[in-house]
């Protein structure tokens, strides 16, 4: 499933988990006034469980789509607020994509190390 559908998915089981919250709220309400039994107020918790429990599946069915656009990319691109991905380009070689100082002036020939195909 693609990422923006289990967004998607997400925001439907968000919308079923308040409904299940109102439905339970309520069947305390009624439990209180007598006019219900416990078993419905039971009923209705359970009900409610089970949409948080879809909800918190489905949050980390989108993380790990979200993780798996991470890397299909290469590991450039990084999530804004929103939950699109921004792209940022870094040359080899520059500050961004080095790993430590002494990385940068490693020597990039074959043979060695460091080497990976592209001379800087």
């Amino acid at each position: 499933m693609a990422y923006g559908k289990r967004q998607e998915q997400l925001k439907s089981l968000n919308g079923q988990a308040a409904a299940s919250r109102r439905a339970a709220e309520l069947a305390g309400v009624q439990y209180r006034e007598g006019v219900a039994d416990y078993l419905v107020l039971l009923d209705a918790q359970r009900t409610q469980l089970d949409a948080e429990d879809s909800v918190a599946q489905a949050r980390t069915a989108v993380n790990v789509a979200a993780g798996a656009i991470y890397k299909a990319l290469g590991g450039i691109g990084q999530p804004d607020a929103g939950g699109r991905a921004q792209v940022a380009m870094t040359l080899p070689g520059t500050a961004a994509n080095t790993a430590s100082p002494a990385a940068a002036t490693a020597p990039s020939e074959p043979g060695s190390p460091s080497f990976n195909g592209v001379r800087q």
